[in-house]
């Protein structure tokens, strides 16, 4: 069963990178779409579970939590219907308490039954990059999950992403089609050269082609499964898209026809003029000093 099939929702957060979900499996269904969590659903987990584990916990602070669901919805909804949702937070030192304590009250719900909780930590882009030697991942290691309580953790049940980039100074970096092969070596030292060349030939090896160029690409893929390896995910790729990736829709989200409508077709000129500054600025200006944009891979 694919994880991301099954109902869930976000129920907290730690600092601002870490989220916690809980998961419904009995909620899922087999067909392969997502069930979303409905309105009654989550009146039912607030009032049924969130509150009364809150009351159990920390209950001389329980004031500080709207008393149902619709004084939630009430509370956050602003004068134009859209929402504006706070926080109240929960210390340290309870969190455990109020995990036993939540996890008894969605058991008495027969939709939450076996409900789990997922987290998913992320870091900030650059805030622990290191030296690929032991002594700095550990510590860069050590300082990004400084606030998991590790005696809690099981290492089987946590997937690790791993980056390591390649940099040249002054220069833009692509990775060679061809030397496909020795890059999956490096990445699944432990695998032989038929299990190397078998990793390229199965449906789960995406080819990634630079700018539609036949001999500069990436790959990925779940191409490690298998009992030779830890190594499930492997993501090869180049940072050109720096300058242009967003998750947002901006000047370079995706376009279709309806861009070239009269109505849209001068904005749509007016963002390939931004883009175009863009691209210039990312080859520098010898005359203000300004050095052209890398490439890593």
């Amino acid at each position: 069963i694919k994880l991301h099939l099954i109902s869930n929702v976000m129920i907290g957060e730690v600092e601002t990178r870490q989220t916690t979900r809980i998961y419904f499996p009995k909620l899922y269904t087999r067909e392969d779409r997502l069930r979303y969590v409905t309105q009654d659903q989550l009146k039912k987990l607030y009032d049924s579970c969130t509150c009364p584990a809150v009351i159990e916990t920390i209950g001389a602070h329980a004031s500080h939590w709207p008393p149902s669901y619709e004084a939630v919805m009430s509370m956050y909804r602003g004068s134009r219907g859209g929402l504006h949702p706070g926080s109240v937070a929960i210390p340290s030192d309870q969190l455990r308490e109020f995990g036993s304590h939540f996890i008894e009250k969605l058991d008495q719900v027969p939709e939450f039954k076996g409900a789990f909780f997922v987290h998913e930590f992320r870091g900030y882009k650059g805030a622990t990059a290191h030296q690929p030697t032991l002594a700095d991942s550990l510590h860069a290691f050590g300082s990004f999950t400084r606030c998991l309580d590790h005696d809690r953790i099981d290492p089987e049940d946590w997937w690790v992403d791993v980056g390591l980039e390649v940099h040249q100074q002054g220069q833009i970096l692509l990775w060679s089609r061809h030397d496909h092969n020795r890059l999956l070596e490096y990445i699944f030292p432990e695998c032989s050269s038929n299990d190397i060349e078998k990793m390229q030939r199965s449906r789960a090896f995406k080819l990634d082609r630079k700018s539609g160029l036949d001999n500069f690409a990436g790959f990925h893929g779940e191409i490690g499964k298998g009992p030779r390896t830890d190594i499930v995910y492997a993501n090869v790729y180049h940072t050109d898209k720096t300058p242009t990736y967003q998750l947002h829709k901006g000047v370079f989200w995706f376009r279709t026809g309806e861009d070239l409508y009269p109505s849209k077709i001068q904005q749509f000129l007016k963002d390939i003029n931004t883009m175009t500054e863009i691209f210039i600025a990312c080859v520098g200006d010898e005359d203000t000093g300004r050095p052209p944009q890398e490439g890593c891979t």
